[in-house]
C-alpha cells in the first residue's frame, strides 16, 4: 500500500470514531410534562439533573431527573406503584400516581414512534 492509502484509511477511521463518540455522548433532547388532576403544571428538561417536590394538600411526590431519565422516588401514597415504575425516558412513557391524581409523561424529540409496549 502507498502512503496515500494509509492516510485515507486512518482519516476514515478517525471520522468514524468521532461519529461514534458523538452518538454515545449525546444527551436526550426530551422533556417531561408533569400533570396534576389532568392539568399541566410543569415541563421538565430531562437534560438537567435535579430533584423536584410536588405538594398538593397532604399529598407529596418527589421526582428525580438523572441522566435523561425521570422517576418518582418518594411518595406518601398507600400502594407506591408510582415509585415501583422506576426511571423512564422513552417517548410517551408515563408514570401515574392515581391516589394523588399525579402523572408524568415523557416527550422525546428524537423518538418518532407512536406508542411504547413493555
Amino acid at each position: 500500500m502507498k502512503k496515500a492509502d494509509w492516510i485515507l484509511i486512518i482519516t476514515g477511521l478517525l471520522i468514524a470514531l468521532a461519529f461514534v463518540l458523538f452518538l454515545l455522548t449525546q444527551k436526550n433532547s426530551g422533556y417531561a410534562n408533569v400533570y396534576y388532576d389532568g392539568d399541566l403544571i410543569e415541563t421538565i428538561n430531562l437534560n438537567i439533573d435535579k430533584t423536584y417536590t410536588y405538594q398538593f394538600e397532604e399529598n407529596t411526590n418527589i421526582v428525580s431527573v438523572n441522566n435523561g431519565q425521570i422517576a418518582v422516588i418518594e411518595s406518601n401514597c398507600p400502594n407506591k406503584d408510582c415509585i415501583n415504575m422506576g426511571y423512564i425516558s422513552k417517548n410517551k412513557q408515563v408514570i401515574v400516581c392515581l391516589p394523588h391524581k399525579f402523572s408524568i409523561s415523557v416527550v422525546n424529540k428524537n423518538d418518532d414512534y407512536d406508542f411504547v409496549i413493555e
